[in-house]
């Protein structure tokens, strides 16, 4: 009996040794995310919600395993006699009941002993719920969004109406030219028109319990995050592709068509296509200012390769080192625009974007039947204007329109 009593205490103390070093490192992560977030409060003013989280795992971990610390203590102690020899015998009564032959045996003759367990202890038969405690990763994981947006290239102005007037030059007539002495100066006309661009409101909303709101603390900041990530993309392509009907007129409706018939080689490229782009708003007189593509064409630029293998972007720009540009005007990637499409502007003389209220979030517990189903209304939303001033100073079109056409011209 007493050599089975040293088996399971040296078995115990085997435990307590793992779990104390266990409580050792988790302990030094609480400390250290701990200076962290004092870190980050002194910066940004408050710590991260990723650290929190990550504090309050931390210390949950150490609970946990100090209780577990605790309860083998107390086992050890009943080994050592703390309770007297019953106490010992009802810490395995369970596994020795059915072996009183076997036990006699041992006392008499010390020959070697055994008894046979019941059923075998697993996690699955015997654990319920969490026994082991899980590691939590703080946070809650979502694919990224966008890095560049639209609005990014655009002037931007603010407005407290519901509609942007501006005055449009739509004609001149241009009679400039020498005049002889004693004869009548020639006459100029031009008329001027008053144009309005509408406000319109991109917008969307949440209802979620109050339970849950309180229960996850990072779920209102998540719900603001992705539900304005989302606004944001109606955005991109209402600024890029809105058709002005009960919307906003985008970017490539009120620009001008490129023109397909002003430029002929067989050997044209994407890149190719963006210099006449670039030629032909400067035969307007603009000054181009960005070129947007999207991130495929983007890279099948950056890719290419002559006949013998070799890149013909330089070497900065393969490696990331530079930004590609046409013309010293960077071109500018993003997902906003579809495959095949390109859009070279002077975005000062195309467009301003005006805001009435800049993307927000709000929070009401009134609305609908919330009060009584404690409910929360989350919504997003913005309104935004933007007119088209001169439709000259843009340029769209398609590259394999484009391409093909200067091929066959």
């Amino acid at each position: 009996m007493e050599d089975l009593k040293s088996t399971l205490e040296a078995g115990l103390k085997g435990v307590q040794s793992v779990l104390a070093e266990q409580v050792k490192s988790t302990e030094s992560k609480l400390e250290q995310m701990i200076v962290k977030a004092d870190e980050e409060a002194k910066n940004i003013g408050k710590a991260h919600t990723e650290t929190i989280e990550s504090i309050k795992s931390l210390e949950a971990q150490v609970l946990s395993m100090k209780e577990r610390q605790d309860a083998i203590e107390k086992t050890n102690g009943r080994l050592r006699g703390g309770d007297s020899n019953e106490s010992f015998g009802t810490v395995i009564k369970n596994a020795l009941v059915d072996n009183k032959e076997r036990i006699a045996k041992f006392k008499n003759d010390k020959s070697a002993f055994s008894f046979d367990v019941k059923a075998v202890m697993t996690e699955g038969s015997n654990f319920v719920n969490e026994v082991v405690p899980a590691t939590r990763v703080p946070g809650i994981k979502f694919g990224p969004e966008r890095a560049a947006r639209v609005r990014q290239f655009l002037p931007q102005g603010v407005t407290s109406s519901n509609a942007i007037y501006y005055v449009q030059e739509t004609a001149f007539t241009d009679n400039t030219a020498v005049t002889a002495e004693n004869t009548n100066k020639p006459q100029n006309d031009l008329t001027l028109t008053q144009q309005t661009a509408n406000l319109y409101k991109i917008a969307a909303h949440f209802r979620i319990s109050e339970e849950a709101l309180n229960d996850l603390d990072s779920l209102a900041s998540h719900i603001a995050l992705r539900g304005v990530d989302k606004y944001n993309n109606v955005e991109d392509t209402q600024l890029l592709y809105g058709t002005g009907s009960s919307q906003i007129e985008g970017l490539t409706v009120s620009s001008t068509d490129y023109a397909l018939n002003a430029y002929t080689d067989t050997k044209a490229q994407e890149y190719d296509i963006l210099m006449q782009a670039v030629k032909q708003l400067r035969n307007g007189n603009f000054n181009p200012t960005a070129a947007m593509v999207s991130i495929k064409r983007y890279f099948d630029m950056v890719q290419r390769k002559d006949s013998e293998g070799r890149y013909i972007m330089p070497e900065a720009v393969i490696f990331g080192t530079q930004r590609p540009s046409v013309m010293g005007i960077p071109i500018i990637a993003t997902n906003a625009m579809a495959d095949d499409d390109f859009l070279v502007a002077d975005f000062p003389m195309l467009t301003t974007l005006f805001d009435r209220e800049g993307v927000n979030v709000r929070f009401y517990e009134q609305d609908q039947d919330n009060a009584i189903k404690n409910l929360v209304t989350v919504v997003i939303e913005g309104r935004l204007a933007l007119p088209k001033y001169l439709p000259g100073a843009g340029r769209y079109g398609d590259f394999a329109d484009a391409i093909r056409n200067a091929g066959n011209s």
